[in-house]
């Protein structure tokens, strides 16, 4: 997942395995898989220029010249050409694919299914930041290392039983020992379970670790565990138990930088007792959460413009408040009864029919809601209470922090030349305030995963991102 490849083999449709043409299989970290056909995996007939053909096959099988099988699901055809060589005419074609398995020939897109998949994420290894490997000298001119392998982390959430579990890895010749820790973290289900609902729950995994490290992580390694037999048509193919799996994963980096423990907001070493906890309660707050987690996030795993960042955290903002607070001048039922109807009574008749629709289902259908400006207020208010901001250190500081982040929103949702006065245009202080917003935010997903107070305060204070921004109290972290 974390290295591209090309490999040669034959491929073929699995209702006609008769027809096997050769190519090359071609993978680029967080890209599709690419596969070059010399030739056409479908009939044609026989002509001297036979007509482009598309077809976008559920399925392709395949086999490489190490003899290894694959299987190709989700594909997608790009090209197809033909031209007059001096032995008859060439045909070529090209298709896309979402994911590779490799080990394993399934004959459906209903066929993908595992009872376990293991998995390893971007700076995973150095998140975990504990020691297993000792040496020692038991004698003279002797030197011994030993892996000391620590008892997995085991975590039920819902259905799934989640295994975080450190694995040595070796690499020996004459002169030379390489002996490294990597964290697996396994997901299993008493039941088999298609591969994207793996994929979803994992994507909530990649959220909470990427929130811990403070930078984005992604998947560098994949497999799948197939328990039995799986015979398609036309083989005799029985798999092995574990498949590799590969496909664009979401967040991948081409630069992706290492990141050191000490650097991170919640290390292994920081809630070594409480993850459990920590990760179901992430899994849990999800459910009310998840625009809130995609709008943030989507920002973290995107490289984009700080005026996109900003709109980014502003609504995720304004969504968590309206997840967790509400927020109604007065209830929804007593407007839309009531002063609603009246509003729209009032609409002129004259004005055109846009304009009215506009009013009747946008403006005013939610004219009872909080604005943007009082829920960064009271979002502000409240965080004030419990962590030492300096930017908000009293009420007036609150409510000129808000109008500044509602005026710039506004700006830059419309653009309107008498919005900008209000606005942060500045590259500098944009980016001042987009620091601002994830300390705001991170303190939010902190309070929802239940951690003290004071010990939000240590955390955040040590955050290079944040400490600036927050005023050291003798009590924190206690």
């Amino acid at each position: 997942m974390n290295e591209p490849f090309e490999i040669e083999g034959f491929w073929w449709l699995p209702n006609t395995p008769e027809i096997r043409i050769p190519g090359v299989l071609s993978f680029t970290p967080g890209d599709t898989l690419r596969l070059k056909l010399m030739g056409s995996l479908n009939k044609i007939e026989e002509k001297i220029f036979p007509p482009p053909d598309f077809i976008n096959p559920d399925i392709i099988h395949g086999i490489t010249v190490n003899g290894e099988s694959v299987t190709l699901s989700k594909c997608l055809q790009k090209s197809s050409s033909s031209s007059i060589e001096d032995a008859g005419s060439q045909n070529t074609s090209e298709f896309i694919a979402h994911f590779a398995f490799f080990g394993v020939y399934f004959s459906s897109p209903s066929d993908i299914k595992f009872t376990s998949v293991s998995v390893r994420f971007h700076n995973l290894d150095s998140w975990y930041n504990k020691s297993c490997i000792k040496t020692s000298r038991p004698e003279p001119g002797t030197e011994v290392i030993t892996f000391i392998r620590p008892k997995p982390i085991d975590i039920q959430i819902n259905d799934y039983l989640i295994q975080i579990e450190l694995l040595e890895s070796q690499s020996l010749n004459l002169n030379h020992t390489l002996l490294s820790a990597k964290v697996y973290i396994n997901i299993s289900n008493d039941t088999k379970k298609p591969l994207e609902e793996y994929l979803n729950f994992l994507r909530l995994i990649q959220n909470f670790f990427t929130f811990a490290i403070t930078e984005p992580t992604f998947v560098i390694e994949i497999t799948g565990e197939v328990t039995e037999k799986i015979e398609p048509k036309g083989t005799n193919f029985n798999p092995p138990l574990i498949i590799k799996i590969f496909y664009a994963a979401p967040g991948w980096q081409s630069d992706h930088p290492d990141v050191f423990w000490g650097s991170m907001l919640l290390p292994y070493s920081e809630i070594e007792g409480n993850l459990p906890g920590l990760l179901k309660m992430w899994v849990e707050k999800a459910e009310i959460l998840k625009p809130v987690f995609d709008l943030y996030f989507a920002g973290i795993y995107r490289s984009t413009y700080p005026e996109n960042e900003f709109l980014n955290l502003t609504q995720a903002i304004e969504s968590y408040h309206r997840r967790i607070y509400g927020g109604e001048y007065i209830s929804g039922n007593d407007y839309l009864s009531g002063l609603y109807k009246t509003l729209i009574a009032a609409i002129p008749q004259d004005i055109s029919d846009d304009f009215r629709s506009s009013l009747q289902n946008g403006k005013l259908r939610y004219a009872h809601e909080y604005s943007l400006r009082k829920r960064i207020f009271l979002l502000c208010q409240h965080i004030s209470e419990n962590l030492p901001v300096k930017f908000l250190n009293d009420k007036t500081a609150q409510s000129v922090y808000a109008e500044r982040i509602a005026g710039t929103r506004n700006y830059l949702t419309h653009y309107s030349p008498e919005l900008k006065e209000k606005a942060i245009t500045g590259g500098k202080e944009l980016f001042e305030v987009n620091n601002q917003l994830g300390l705001i935010i991170s303190f939010c997903f902190l309070e929802q995963l239940g951690i003290p107070y004071n010990k939000i305060e240590a955390l955040l204070y040590k955050d290079r991102r944040y400490q600036k921004y927050i005023s050291k109290s003798k009590d924190s972290g206690k």
